[in-house]
């Protein structure tokens, strides 16, 4: 079974989408920051809540984002 859209994350810029695996329950994210850097949870990585996943990707968009020097 494929994992099920749960939401898009829009922050700092860039964007993620977080997706639920409906067998286990786990959250999972995935994205490209503004700087057009893209990461998704590591090594297959499941959270156990949607905001668990939100919090780990508006980290990575975060640290994605241009800065204006």
């Amino acid at each position: 079974m494929t994992a099920q859209r749960g939401a898009t994350l829009e922050l700092f810029g860039g964007t993620a989408e977080l997706v639920q695996d409906p067998s286990s329950g786990g959250w999972a994210w995935a994205g490209e920051g503004e700087d057009e850097t893209c990461g998704a949870a590591e090594g297959g990585t499941w959270y156990a809540t949607k905001e668990e996943a939100a919090a780990h990707a508006g980290a990575f968009l975060r640290e994605h984002a241009a800065t204006l020097s």
